[in-house]
């Protein structure tokens, strides 16, 4: 079974939770602290929450890509002046780049 956040609606509903004063990126991540300048790749990037996370507090090289063309939108126009957002299905076709670190959260 495929799970794809297609709409805008979904799009706005995951904008609305990551905004929730009940979730915490930080939590979520734990005590992970990269490497500066490593390449970061964020796997099915949704609205942008990890994008948002890393951009405000480490100095990085950000790739995203999602399979909703909505959601890349969204990033590149929230987060495409400092990362490389693309729509990609990495479960078909595996990106040329090499990364230091992948997340795939929620995916």
């Amino acid at each position: 079974m495929e799970y794809v956040l297609k709409t805008k609606e979904e799009l706005d509903r995951l904008q609305a939770q990551n905004e929730s004063k009940h979730y915490s990126i930080s939590k979520e991540l734990g005590k992970f602290t990269p490497k500066e300048n490593s390449t970061i790749l964020d796997v099915g990037c949704g609205a942008g929450t990890l994008i948002e996370y890393l951009q405000n507090n480490f100095n990085l090289e950000i790739h995203a890509c999602d399979l909703s063309g909505d959601h890349v939108a969204f990033c590149k126009d929230k987060f495409g002046a400092n990362a490389t957002i693309f729509r990609h299905d990495i479960s078909k076709t595996p990106t040329e780049e090499k990364y230091d670190y992948i997340f795939m959260r929620y995916v």
